[in-house]
């Protein structure tokens, strides 16, 4: 309703501007990030939905139509709006793809090979307790630390990632400053290239973050999630039965799986005992054998497996995976494994060897009535021993279920690392895959995480095909089991100070003459004693005395406590992250409404009904026109120019899916620049100041279609004025700028030195030194291009649009060109064309870039004809000398000797200049060439590279010929060395590539001056008679027939375009009579006939 009311009636709009309708509509409905405190309470932005956002531009497009003051409303809002997002670093950039999973976890970039640490961090998160428990100690231990300090904190980075991987609303985290804190064996950043193993990964990782939570109430944290304990026993076989025990912590249990099936033969393995003989028994007091083993003895509530599947080989000394089949269950009982568990089944069996014995006997002769109650009585023992299993700790204490896998899939040498957890709140499994985060269900437990054999179609001939095994690579290599109901953590200190308590309450102190006479009596007895005892007393005085002296610990926290815990709550109480979680997702909330084609189609109808009235003057003050409000009010339409132009290079050119309304843009845009000369102007200002946008939109990018619309907008700026600053383009002046001292020596005179960003040399000191710098815009911005011609050929496969700007402006007109003569810009081509070994202008201390291979060479069509272009608009030595003749003699010389003087060749690219010749305003002008420029059209090399392309390119064959009539006119000499060029060339030629030298010879010999007879002589009867064009023919026709077929008909061509050559041939004509005959047989030939359309040709 509203939008009808607002598209018929004007007042409606300007109401509402006034009455703060359109701000509404920009703050509240479409750009509020609705993530602050204040957005949540209001439910901002109020417009989420696709089709409510456009029906809100739509209205705010309307509030602008015929009403300027809304207009800068909304322009001054979109331009705070631009200022908070930056510009991205990628191509091809959709937020909308890096939007949260809508399982509603986030993931962890892989930088390269950090999938073996991504697999293992999700398996931390996914343990709520313990992520939050670590949530809270890095609050707690690193919000004192200082910045550089926090760098270096793997505590640190850890909470930080568990915090963003809570809060955060991106796709995934950059694990960039992990990786930094998380240094390798030499103390250096670990690196990201190298993948590593994520067994190993977990033991330095746990190791690491337990240093940095010792001493604090966290130190426990570690142990208490997943930090059991193994036994290793020593059992004598000698007599005394004895066991010895040590006791070990177990972060991670490594079971064997080789010549293994399943989970319950592995940890039967784990727990076998092995025999050592000789071994010394204390009690006794001999060596004996003795049984080795390891069994579980306290349980944590998450279990860590690691299968062995990497394994040395001993024959060849390299790693080797074995991708067996091992099955897993997802309910798994621990108690046989455990000492306890090791002891019951040890006693079950003697008790069984002692049943049985002697008396088994005599079972045969047992009445039946007798056996029947041995039978029951033996069930009764069997429902004893059952009672007895779970004696020590209760059944649930031994019960766990999968609740996370690791897959390793590939080889030992590569492979890839993910990881499938389950969700312990929801029940849910996911796939954790760096990025990429998805669900996952049970039912391809077997086929994705067992591993084994795989059927394959296969056939190695066309017979037939047939099945065949292969290995699965894809198998689990680390299983994580959480208890199905947690415990609680016990640790030894708090036993300690139970018992102490206890012993408090159960004696009291007793009073001073008491303990003083207590203490009178203990000495007598302690002196009435052994003297060992005495020394051990005084042992324990000196440890308890130690003791006494450290600070007393914190109370350790209960980490299953926290498992329900509010993560927002703990990560606001170190501002730092919070802010830096909460500026990222408004940011990220800010790129998903901006870089949203939706977006783009509404300013691009901003700009359609904005005020742009045309304004041409050129008489615009030369400071920055964004901060000038006179100026504005004067040219309205250029802040509505500079939005756009920003929107559509900054925003829309880097955004994914934009061919349409990208080209829409840029027409639109080159139609506001057309009627607008200070926006021009301002456009090449601000470019020539950008020097890494430029080199990004025209020579690095790899988008065409942005290249394609900067270049286009570019040359139609620089062609709206040519004219205006036609006689400003030569112009500088002085200005103060900061040079480094290290580039003061190499400051150049034809324009500003480009400062290296390069920060890995540490700081720079700058001093001020005056330089001279274009004046006018389009020589500032033509002179930032010249400047990066240095780094063009790293970008030879896409340097066409770059050089496209040149070719375009030299073509704009005679100061444009002679603006790029001045700029050595013939001599800069020739030698970034030649190259290091046939440049004119090889330098040894310059490093030549290799451009282009055999498959994909370079295309430098667009360099050959602005080299061509630029020395067809100079003077040539015999143009030169004519010229100077003609200044000393011209008071002395009718008109016709005068306009036989002033001559040019017909390709010259030459210009009136009534300013330098009031005399003569109609007089042909060329621009004189420089001594070092003369060096470039004087190469062989030149030509001989331009003839070789020309062969596959019509406009470097074209160029080139422009290039030889300018130089040759009038010119014996030089036009002798393209005549020994042509005829080389014709007699190494075959079929094909005469036709590229022939053509060159027919605009050679059009050549209207005093040597043309000269080069006719030449090319067809010189002084040695086998050089000319007419004896390779004839030497040709017998054993290279198509070789003079072609020849002739260019030949024939040549007379039927040039009359004069024609006269010439005729007088000529005995030499090539037997064209007649030759082409009769060469034509009626018989030759075999592939179809019709060939005999049609054939007789045509």
């Amino acid at each position: 309703l509203l939008s009808v009311l607002l598209a018929g009636h004007k007042p409606y709009r300007e109401e509402c501007g006034k009455l703060g309708i359109v701000e509404e509509l920009l703050n509240n409905f479409l750009f509020a990030t609705g993530k602050t405190d204040e957005d949540k309470k209001q439910n901002l932005p109020k417009c989420k939905a696709h089709n409510s956002r456009e029906l809100a531009y739509r209205l705010v497009v309307q509030c602008i139509l015929e009403v300027p003051e809304n207009y800068t409303i909304v322009s001054e809002l979109l331009r705070e709006l631009h200022k908070k997002v930056r510009t991205p670093t990628q191509w091809e950039y959709c937020p909308e793809k890096s939007v949260k999973s809508e399982r509603g976890f986030v993931g962890l970039k892989n930088l390269g090979s950090t999938c073996y640490m991504n697999s293992l961090l999700q398996q931390f998160y996914m343990m709520p307790h313990f992520r939050h428990a670590l949530i809270s100690s890095g609050v707690d231990l690193t919000s004192k630390m200082s910045d550089e300090e926090n760098k270096e904190s793997l505590l640190y980075q850890l909470m930080r990632m568990f915090s963003f991987l809570s809060l955060s609303e991106q796709q995934a985290f950059d694990t960039i400053n992990f990786c930094r804190a998380y240094k390798d064996e030499t103390g250096r950043p670990v690196d990201v290239r190298i993948q590593q193993d994520a067994q190993e990964f977990f033991t330095i990782l746990a190791d690491r973050v337990e240093t940095e939570l010792k001493e604090s109430k966290y130190r426990h944290l570690l142990n208490d999630t997943f930090g059991g304990h193994v036994v290793h026993q020593m059992i004598c076989q000698g007599g005394c039965d004895k066991t010895r025990e040590r006791k070990q912590p177990m972060p991670m249990i490594s079971l064997p799986i080789k010549n293994r099936e399943n989970m319950k033969e592995s940890l039967e393995a784990f727990v076998q005992s092995e025999q050592l003989d000789g071994v010394s028994c204390d009690h006794c007091q001999k060596k004996c054998t003795t049984l080795k083993r390891q069994v579980l003895h306290t349980l944590p509530n998450t279990i860590f497996f690691h299968l062995k599947r990497f394994e040395l080989n001993f024959e060849t000394f390299r790693h080797e995976k074995s991708n067996q089949r091992f099955e897993f269950p997802l309910e798994i009982d621990l108690e046989p494994y455990t000492k306890e568990g090791m002891q019951r089944i040890e006693a079950q069996k003697k008790k069984g060897d002692g049943d049985g014995g002697d008396d088994n006997k005599d079972n045969k002769d047992e009445k039946p009535e007798q056996k029947k109650n041995d039978d029951e009585s033996k069930g009764d023992n069997k429902e004893e021993d059952d009672d007895e299993k779970y004696t020590v700790h209760p059944k649930e204490y031994y019960q766990y279920q999968l609740c996370g896998i690791v897959i390793h899939t590939g080889s030992a040498e590569a492979g890839h690392y993910y990881s499938y957890i389950k969700d312990r709140k929801t029940g849910e499994w996911n796939e954790f895959n760096d990025s990429l985060i998805k669900g996952f269900d049970l039912k391809y437990l077997d086929n994705d995480c067992f591993g084994g054999k795989k059927k394959v179609k296969s056939s190695t001939n066309w017979v037939g095909n047939w099945d065949e095994d292969q290995d699965k690579i894809k198998n689990a290599y680390i299983l994580v089991y959480d208890r199905v109901e947690y415990t609680d953590p016990e640790h030894e200190e708090d036993k300690k100070k139970e018992e102490e308590k206890k012993a408090a309450e159960k004696s009291p102190m007793p009073p001073k003459n008491e303990a003083e006479s207590k203490q009178e009596q203990d000495n007598k007895e302690q002196e009435k004693g052994d003297a060992d005892k005495a020394a051990t007393k005084k042992e324990d005085d000196n440890e308890a005395e130690e003791e006494e002296k450290k600070p007393e610990l914190p109370p350790a926290i209960n980490v299953n406590k926290l498992f329900d815990a509010n993560v927002q709550g703990l990560v606001e109480k170190i501002p730092k992250v919070w802010d830096d979680i909460l500026d990222t997702n408004m940011k990220f909330m800010r790129d998903r409404q901006l870089f949203n084609l939706q977006y783009f189609q509404f300013i691009y109808n901003l700009i359609c009904v904005a005020p742009t009235p045309d304004y041409d003057h050129v008489d615009e003050p030369t400071e920055d026109e964004t901060k000038e409000d006179d100026t504005k009010s004067k040219n309205p339409g250029l802040p509505v120019i500079q939005m756009a132009t920003l929107v559509c290079f900054r925003f829309l050119a880097r955004t994914a899916d934009k061919r349409l309304i990208f080209n829409r843009f840029v027409t639109y845009l080159k139609f506001l620049y057309t009627t607008n000369v200070p926006a021009c102007k301002w456009l090449l200002k601000y470019l020539s100041t950008q020097r890494q946008l430029v080199e990004q939109y025209i020579l690095t990018t790899r988008d065409q279609l942005v290249m394609h619309g900067f270049s286009d907008l570019a040359i139609h700026v620089l062609d709206k004025l040519k004219v205006i600053e036609a006689d400003e383009l030569l112009d500088t002046e002085q200005v103060i700028a900061k040079i480094p001292m290290n580039k003061v020596q190499q400051m150049g005179a034809n324009g500003p030195l480009q400062q290296n960003n390069n920060n890995n040399q540490g700081k720079q000191s700058f001093i001020e030194q005056q330089i001279t710098v274009p004046k006018c815009p389009s020589s500032k911005f033509m002179d930032l291009l010249i400047q990066l011609l240095e780094i063009a050929p790293k970008y030879w496969f896409r340097f066409q649009f770059y050089f496209k700007v040149f070719f375009e402006y030299s073509k704009m007109g005679p100061f444009q060109r002679n603006y790029l003569i001045d700029n050595q810009m013939i001599n800069r081509l020739g030698d970034f064309y030649l190259g290091q070994n046939r440049s004119p202008y090889s330098d040894s201390k310059k490093q030549y870039h290799i451009m282009g291979n055999r498959m994909y060479p370079p295309k430098f069509d667009l360099v050959v004809q602005i080299i061509c272009i630029l020395v067809t608009a100079c003077h040539t030595p015999q143009t030169k000398r004519f010229s100077n003749f003609y200044e000393q003699k011209k008071d002395t010389m009718d008109d016709e000797l005068k306009k036989k003087w002033l001559r040019l060749s017909p390709t010259a690219m030459s210009y009136k200049d009534p300013k330098n010749n009031p005399d003569d305003p109609e007089r042909d002008c060329l621009h004189p060439l420089s001594e070092l420029d003369q060096k470039l059209p004087h190469c062989r090399h030149l030509y001989d590279k331009m003839i070789a392309e020309a062969h596959h390119d019509r406009s470097i064959l074209e160029a080139l010929n422009k290039l030889v009539v300018h130089w040759s006119y009038e010119d014996k000499t030089f036009s002798n060395e393209v005549i020994r060029m042509i005829t080389e060339g014709v007699d190494k030629s075959g079929a094909d590539q005469v036709q590229t030298f022939l053509a060159i010879m027919a605009e050679f010999i059009s050549i209207n001056d005093e040597v043309r007879d000269h080069r006719l002589q030449q090319l067809h009867e010189p002084s040695q008679p086998d050089k000319g064009v007419l004896h390779f023919i004839k030497c040709y026709r017998s054993q290279h027939q198509p070789f003079s077929y072609e020849s002739i008909k260019a030949l024939i061509n040549m007379m039927n375009k040039n009359e004069y050559y024609a006269k010439y041939m005729i007088n000529k004509r005995q030499e090539w009579i037997w064209w007649d005959s030759w082409l009769d047989s060469f034509c009626h030939r018989q030759t075999y006939i592939h179809n019709r359309d060939n005999q049609r040709i054939m007789q045509d």
